[in-house]
C-alpha cells in the first residue's frame, strides 16, 4: 500500500470515527497534548499585516507547519507539539521575519510579536527559549514543570506527578500515599493524563497503578507536565478538583537520551524515634522478663536504573523513543503486637509460689458442664491465673504442666530451654519480615510524520509490580510474619494518536486508548505456626485474632482477608476521542467530544477463610489444646448456646459465603466547545461550555431481594416515607458547565496581564463506590458474613478451632443504596490574579482562588430509630486528681440524645443511603515570584493562604456505614474545618549552577556544580477531639435500652464532641527540606556525565503523621467523661494531642540520603 493510500485510508477512518461519534453519543473532553503558536503581525507602524504566511519549523524533528495570519494580522497554530521551533513570517511587499529557539509546552501559548519591514529586508530575532510564564489568552490557574525540573529537582521516591505539590493550591492529603488535594477536594476527584489519554483507575480513582508499587511511569518518559488547579478550559473534564496533564518524550533527528543509577540506603540516613522495636528477654532460669524498647533502623535500600533514549529511523519522517526504568527495594518489616509490652508481660509462674493455690471452678448449665478455675494467695506471676484456667481444661488440675505449656505457647523457641518443650508460640510468629519491591516499566514510541500535515504517533506502556510482603508497606505493624501480603500490578496499555491540519486554519485531534490493569493480592508461605496451629483439612489457614485482652494490644496472624483478592480490580480501558479546532478572524474556537469506557471485576469473598478471635490467652491455648473443652460466660468469653451446647473459648467465630466475583461497566460521555476570543491584541474572553455523563448500569438483578424489597426504612425525620430502593440506578444527566474567563493587557506593554474567571466543574463517581453498594444489596446471592456466636449458624452447628464451616445461615442483612435523586460531585470555581514582569526576566502574580463544592458524595445509615433514643448526661471529670479536664471546664455537663439498639426496619441492620448532600468552600490567596531564564539560577517561591470548610467530605471508594454525626439530625453539627485545610503552605525551589567552558585541571574541579533545593512548609493537617467507648443504657431497670454502637449519640460515625466542634485541632506544623549536590563531568561535545547527591528532609524535622486524638472516655458506670491527659515524653508520650507517629508515609520521612549517576548524550 503507498503512503498516498494509507493516508487517505487512515483519514476516511478517522473521519468515519468522529462522525459516530458525534451521531451516537457525546463525551468527556479531553485536554490537548501540544501547546499552541500564536501572534498579531504589523508593520513598522503599527498597522495589522493581514494574510501573512507563518511556517513554524521543529528544530528537532524538522517538520514543518504552516498556517495564515487572518484579515486582523492575527495568526494561531493551535496543535503543536512541545519543543522548539524557528518561526519565519512574510508577505507581499514586506521583508522576513524569523523568529528562533521559539519554546512550545504543554497545554501553553507562547505569543510572538512580529514586526514586518517594508521592502526584502530579513531580520531575525533571538527567543529567550524559555517557555512564556504570562499567559495572555487563557485565565486558567496552571503551572507547568518542564522536563528541566522533572529531571533536575530532588524527587523523594521517583513518582514524577507529586511534583505536583511544588504549585500552589495543592496539599497532600491525611493518608500519606502521595495523594494530593487541590482546592479543598477530594483527591479522588482528580484527572491524570497521560499524552492526552486518560492515567487513571476508575476503581480507586487514583493514578493507573495506585500508590504501592514505585510508580506508574518513569520519569525519564516525562517530557513535562501541566498543573491545572482551577477555571481551566472547556475541554478538560472529568474532574471536581485538579488535572494533571502530562506529554511523554518523542524521538527526534539527532540521537538523545539519559542512562542513570540511583542508589538509597537506610544506614545513611537518621533514625525515627518513633521507629522501635521491642525486645523479649527472659531470664534463662524462668522468672520476670524485661521489654527493652529502643529505636533501630530497619533495612530499607532502594535502587533504580534505567535509560531513556530515542532518534531517527528515517530522518525528518519516522522517530523512535524508548524508556526502561527498575525499581528494586528491600525494605524488611517487622511484625509486632500493638503494645508488645504489655501482651507479652502474661507470663506464668512455672509453680505457684508458697500460700497460691489452684482451684477448679466449674460451672454447670443443664447437662453441660464449663471448666474455669480460681486463683488464690500472694506473689503470684500476670499469667497465673491464666496457667491455672488451662490446668483444669486441659491438665486435669496440674499446674505445672499446664504452666509449662501456656508460657511455650505464648514464647515458644525461647523458653524450650525452661520448659522442656519444643514447639512454637506467639512469639515465634513475630519479629522481621521478608518484604521486597521490583517494578520493570517499559514505554515505546513511534512518531511518523505522515506528512507536513499529519502526524501520528503510537505508544505503549507495560508495569510490572511484584511485591512479597507489600500490602502492608508500614515500617512495622501488627500483623503476623506471613500476614503482611503479597502485592502485585500488571499494566498494559497502547495509545495512538492522529494530528491533522486539515487547513491553514482547521486542525483536528484523534485519540484511542485501550488498557488492561490487573491488581491482585495474595498470601505470603505460611510461617511455622500457621501451619503447626491455624491450619485445618481444607489445607488453608484461619484468621487469628488474638487480642491479648479487652484492650486489643495483641496482633493478627494466619490468612487475612486480602489474602485471596485474585482481581482487585481487573479493569480494562477503551477510549476514542477527538478534538477539532478553528481558527476565523480572532477567534479560536474548539469542539471535541472522548468516550472513556471501564470494565472493573472484583474477584474477593471477604473472610472466605473464617476469621477466629480471642481475647486471653488461656481461651486460645484451651481450644489449641482441647477444641471440644467449653467456657462460661463469665472470665471467658463466648458463654453456653441455647440449644444447651457449650461453645469453645474463642470470643467470635466470623466467615464470609457467597458470591466472590462481580463486574460492573461504566461509560463516560462528554462533549465540549471553547472559543478563545481576541477581541483586541490586547483583550482575550474565553467562552465555553461542556457536558458531562457518567453512565451507571443498573443494580445487579441476582442480588434485589424480592423478599424485603422496597420495606419502608424511615417515616421520620428527613427521609419522610423513605423506602430502601436497592433498585435505584444513579443517573445525573443534567451536567452542563459553563466557563467564562478574559486576559487582559491593562497597559499594551506585554509585561502586564490580569485573569479573572469562572467555571463549573463535574467530577465522577469511583467505580468502587458503584460497585460496593450495588454488591452489598442484603442478597443472599452477593456476600454475607455469619458471627458463630449469635445464633446465625444452623442449630447444634459450631465450629472447632481451627475447622471452617461448610454453610452459614443467611443474616440478619445490612444494605447500601443510591438516593434516588444522587447527583455526581459538583464544583464551581473562581479566581482573579495579576501577574507582572519585572527586570530580568522575573514575575511576580497575586492571586485569588475560590471553589464552592455541591452535591459531593456521603454515606447515611438511615435504619437508626429516632423514636428509640434515650438520653444521657456525663460530667466531665479528670482521669487523676490535678490532671485537669482538658479544652472543656471540669464538671460540665454534657447531655447527648442516644440512638438506641432497636433499628426502624427490623429485617436490616444499618440501611446505608449513598447521598450526594455535602458542600464545601474555598477562599485562597496566592502570592508568587519566579524567573526561569537566568543563567546561573533558576527559582520560583510561592505563599498559599486557603481556608476550606466543608460538611465533612471525605475520600472513600466504599461506602462506609454511617459518615454524619447524626445522620438524622441537624446537618450543621457536620460543619467545620475541612480535613483539607491547610492554611498556610510555603513552598520554593530553585536550580543553581556554576558552570564553566576552560579546559584547565582546576577548571574542571570547581565548575559544572549544581545545587537544587526545595523547601516545603505547611500548617499541620486537622483533627477533632474524639471520644472513646459507649454511653452507658437508659430507659427503665426492667427494659434497658443500649447504644446503637461507639461515640456520643450511638450512631457509629465520627465520635467527636459538638460542644467543641469537628476539625478544632491541629497536628504540628510540617517542614521538608530536600537538596540534590550535583557534578557534570563533560567528556566530550556529545557526553556528559553528573554525579550526583540527594537528602531528603536535610533538617531531619520531626513532621508529624500521628497524634492521638481521644480527648475523652466514656466511663459508663459513673456516667463521667474522663479526659484522657498528656503524659510522658517522645515515644512514650500518651493522652490527648501528643504524638505518635511522626515521618512515617509516602510523603514524610526522616533524614534520608541517595546517590547517583547518569549520563546524558
Amino acid at each position: 500500500m503507498s503512503v498516498q493510500l494509507f493516508r487517505k485510508s487512515f483519514l476516511h477512518l478517522a473521519v468515519c470515527l468522529l462522525c459516530f461519534c458525534l451521531f451516537s453519543a457525546v463525551s468527556n473532553a479531553q485536554s490537548t497534548t501540544e501547546g499552541a503558536i500564536a501572534g498579531t503581525v504589523v508593520d513598522t507602524t503599527g498597522a495589522v499585516v493581514p494574510a501573512a504566511a507563518v511556517k513554524l519549523h521543529s528544530d528537532a524533528t524538522g517538520a514543518d507547519f504552516d498556517v495564515v495570519a487572518d484579515p486582523s494580522g492575527y495568526f494561531k497554530a493551535p496543535l503543536v507539539p512541545p519543543g522548539v521551533y524557528t518561526v519565519t513570517i512574510s508577505a507581499k511587499g514586506f521583508g522576513t521575519y524569523s523568529a528562533k529557539s521559539v519554546p512550545v509546552t504543554v497545554g501553553s501559548l507562547t505569543e510572538l510579536h512580529p514586526e514586518l519591514k517594508a521592502g526584502s529586508t530579513q531580520e531575525t530575532v533571538e527567543v529567550s527559549g524559555v517557555a512564556p510564564v504570562i499567559q495572555f489568552e487563557s485565565p486558567e490557574v496552571s503551572s507547568t514543570l518542564t522536563t528541566q525540573e522533572i529531571v533536575n529537582l530532588p524527587l523523594n521516591g521517583g513518582r514524577w506527578s507529586n511534583l505536583a505539590l511544588l504549585t500552589p493550591g495543592a496539599a497532600a492529603d491525611s493518608n500519606g500515599f502521595g495523594l494530593i488535594s487541590f482546592r479543598g477536594i477530594s483527591p479522588i476527584l482528580n484527572n491524570v493524563e497521560i499524552d492526552g489519554a486518560d492515567n487513571n483507575q476508575a476503581f480507586f480513582s487514583e493514578e493507573r497503578g495506585r500508590t504501592r508499587a514505585g510508580y506508574s511511569t518513569s520519569q525519564v518518559a516525562i517530557a513535562e507536565f501541566q498543573v491545572n488547579t482551577g477555571v481551566y478550559s472547556a475541554e478538560y473534564g472529568r474532574a471536581a478538583g485538579g488535572v494533571l496533564n502530562a506529554v511523554t518524550k518523542s524521538g527526534s533527528n539527532q540521537l538523545h537520551g539519559q542512562a542513570y543509577f540511583y542508589d538509597r540506603d537506610n544506614d545513611w540516613g537518621a533514625l525515627n524515634p518513633f521507629t522501635t522495636i521491642t525486645t523479649v528477654n527472659l531470664p534463662a532460669g524462668g522468672g520476670t522478663p524485661t521489654f527493652p524498647n529502643n529505636p533501630f533502623a530497619p533495612k530499607d535500600w532502594r535502587k533504580r536504573w534505567g535509560f531513556g533514549a530515542g532518534g531517527k529511523l528515517i530522518e525528518n519522517k519516522l522517530f523512535w523513543f524508548y524508556a526502561y526504568d527498575q525499581f528494586k527495594r528491600n525494605f524488611p518489616g517487622l511484625a509486632k503486637p500493638t503494645t508488645p509490652s504489655t501482651f507479652f508481660n502474661q507470663w506464668a509462674d512455672l509453680s505457684l509460689p508458697g500460700g497460691a493455690t489452684c482451684t477448679e471452678a466449674s460451672t454447670t448449665k443443664g447437662t453441660t458442664t464449663t471448666v474455669n478455675a480460681k486463683l488464690s494467695g500472694t506473689g503470684t506471676a500476670p499469667g497465673d491465673l491464666e496457667a491455672c484456667t488451662l490446668a483444669w481444661r486441659a491438665y486435669g488440675g496440674n499446674y505445672a504442666a499446664a504452666a509449662a505449656h501456656y508460657d511455650q505457647l505464648l514464647y515458644g523457641s525461647k523458653v524450650s530451654s525452661v520448659t522442656g518443650l519444643k514447639t512454637l508460640g506467639l512469639l515465634d510468629d513475630l519479629g522481621p519480615v521478608f518484604r521486597t519491591g521490583d517494578e520493570v516499566l517499559n514505554t515505546p514510541k513511534i512518531d511518523w510524520q505522515i506528512s507536513p500535515s499529519e502526524h501520528l504517533s503510537a505508544l505503549y506502556h507495560r508495569l510490572r509490580w511484584d511485591s512479597p510482603g507489600g500490602v502492608q508497606t508500614q515500617t512495622s505493624n501488627n500483623y503476623a510474619v506471613d500476614t503482611f501480603g503479597t502485592d502485585y500490578v500488571k499494566l498494559d496499555y497502547g495509545l495512538v494518536k492522529l494530528d491533522s491540519m486539515l487547513s491553514t486554519n482547521v486542525s483536528n485531534e484523534l485519540r484511542v486508548q485501550y488498557g488492561r490493569e490487573l491488581d491482585w493480592e495474595g498470601q505470603q508461605p505460611y510461617s511455622g505456626f500457621t501451619q503447626n496451629y491455624l491450619t485445618n483439612a481444607s489445607g488453608i489457614p484461619v484468621q487469628l485474632a488474638i487480642q491479648g485482652g479487652s484492650s486489643n494490644y495483641g496482633f493478627t496472624a494466619g490468612s487475612p482477608y486480602y489474602s485471596f483478592r485474585t482481581a482487585y480490580p481487573n479493569e480494562v480501558k477503551t477510549q476514542v476521542g477527538d478534538t477539532a479546532i478553528w481558527t476565523h478572524r480572532g477567534h479560536t474556537i474548539k469542539f471535541g467530544l472522548d468516550i472513556l469506557r471501564n470494565t472493573d471485576t472484583i474477584n474477593n469473598l471477604y473472610e472466605s477463610n473464617g476469621v477466629y478471635t480471642y481475647q486471653y490467652f488461656s481461651n486460645f491455648f484451651s481450644d489449641v489444646l482441647n477444641p471440644t473443652g467449653g467456657c462460661d460466660s463469665g472470665y471467658t468469653e463466648t458463654g453456653i448456646s441455647t440449644n444447651g451446647v457449650s461453645y469453645p473459648c474463642y470470643y467470635g467465630f466470623t466467615q464470609g459465603f457467597g458470591t466472590p466475583k462481580f463486574t460492573l461497566t461504566t461509560v463516560d460521555y462528554g462533549f465540549f466547545v471553547q472559543d478563545d476570543w481576541k477581541l483586541t491584541p490586547r483583550l482575550t474572553l474565553n467562552l465555553g461550555l461542556r457536558y458531562d455523563n457518567e453512565q451507571v448500569p443498573a443494580p445487579f438483578k441476582s442480588l434485589i431481594n424480592t423478599s424485603l424489597l422496597n420495606v419502608a426504612v424511615n417515616g421520620s425525620g428527613p427521609y419522610p416515607n423513605n423506602a430502601a430502593q436497592i433498585t435505584n440506578q444513579p443517573s445525573d444527566n443534567n451536567n452542563l458547565g459553563p466557563r467564562i474567563g478574559l486576559s487582559w493587557d491593562p497597559m499594551g506593554t506585554g509585561k502586564t496581564v490580569i485573569h479573572a474567571g469562572y467555571g463549573l466543574y463535574y467530577g465522577r463517581m469511583p467505580n468502587g463506590i458503584i460497585l460496593n453498594a450495588y454488591e452489598a444489596a442484603g442478597s443472599p446471592n452477593g456476600q454475607y458474613t455469619v458471627p458463630s456466636i449469635h445464633g446465625a449458624l444452623p442449630s447444634g452447628t459450631v465450629p472447632t478451632f481451627p475447622n471452617v464451616i461448610g454453610a452459614g445461615k443467611f443474616p440478619t442483612p445490612s444494605l447500601d443504596f443510591f438516593a434516588k435523586n444522587f447527583q455526581n460531585p459538583q464544583v464551581s470555581e473562581f479566581d482573579f490574579s495579576l501577574q507582572q514582569e519585572l527586570p530580568r526576566r522575573t514575575f511576580v502574580s497575586l492571586s485569588y482562588m475560590g471553589a464552592g463544592g455541591r452535591e459531593l458524595p456521603n454515606f447515611l445509615n438511615i435504619n437508626l430509630n429516632p423514636s428509640t433514643t434515650y438520653q444521657t448526661t456525663l460530667a466531665v471529670a479528670e482521669k487523676t486528681p490535678g490532671t485537669g479536664c482538658g479544652p472543656l471546664a471540669c464538671g460540665t455537663q454534657i447531655t447527648s440524645t442516644v440512638y438506641s439498639g432497636s433499628y426502624v426496619n427490623s429485617h436490616y441492620g444499618y440501611v446505608t443511603e449513598v447521598v450526594s448532600n455535602v458542600n464545601s468552600s474555598y477562599n485562597g490567596m496566592i502570592a508568587e515570584v519566579q524567573n526561569r531564564s537566568n543563567k546561573y539560577i533558576q527559582f520560583d517561591a510561592n505563599y498559599t493562604w486557603s481556608h476550606a470548610l466543608d460538611y465533612n467530605q471525605n475520600q472513600s471508594t466504599s461506602p462506609t456505614t454511617n459518615n454524619w454525626y447524626d445522620p438524622l439530625g441537624n446537618a450543621g453539627a457536620n460543619y467545620g474545618n475541612s480535613n483539607f485545610n491547610v492554611p498556610n503552605r510555603f513552598v520554593t525551589w530553585a536550580m543553581l549552577q556554576y558552570p564553566g567552558n576552560s579546559h584547565s585541571w582546576a577548571r574542571f574541579l570547581s565548575d559544572g556544580w549544581h545545587l537544587n533545593p526545595v523547601l516545603q512548609m505547611q500548617n499541620g493537617l486537622p483533627y477533632s477531639a474524639a471520644v472513646s467507648g459507649t454511653q452507658p443504657k437508659g430507659g427503665t431497670t426492667a427494659a434497658p435500652l443500649s447504644a446503637a454502637g461507639s461515640g456520643m449519640n450511638g450512631s457509629g460515625s465520627s465520635g467527636y464532641l459538638l460542644q467543641l466542634g469537628r476539625n478544632t485541632f491541629r497536628q504540628p506544623s510540617t517542614t521538608v527540606l530536600d537538596c540534590r549536590l550535583q557534578k557534570d563531568l563533560r567528556v566530550s561535545e556529545r557526553f556528559n556525565f553528573e554525579l550526583l547527591g540527594e537528602m531528603f528532609n536535610v533538617l531531619n524535622h520531626q513532621n508529624v503523621t500521628g497524634v492521638n486524638s481521644t480527648a475523652y472516655s466514656i466511663n459508663s458506670t459513673a456516667n463521667t467523661l474522663v479526659y484522657q491527659p498528656a503524659t510522658g515524653a517522645g515515644v512514650n508520650a500518651s493522652g490527648f494531642g501528643t504524638v505518635n507517629n511522626a515521618d512515617s508515609n509516602f510523603v514524610y520521612s526522616q533524614r534520608q540520603v541517595q546517590v547517583g549517576i547518569k549520563l546524558d548524550f
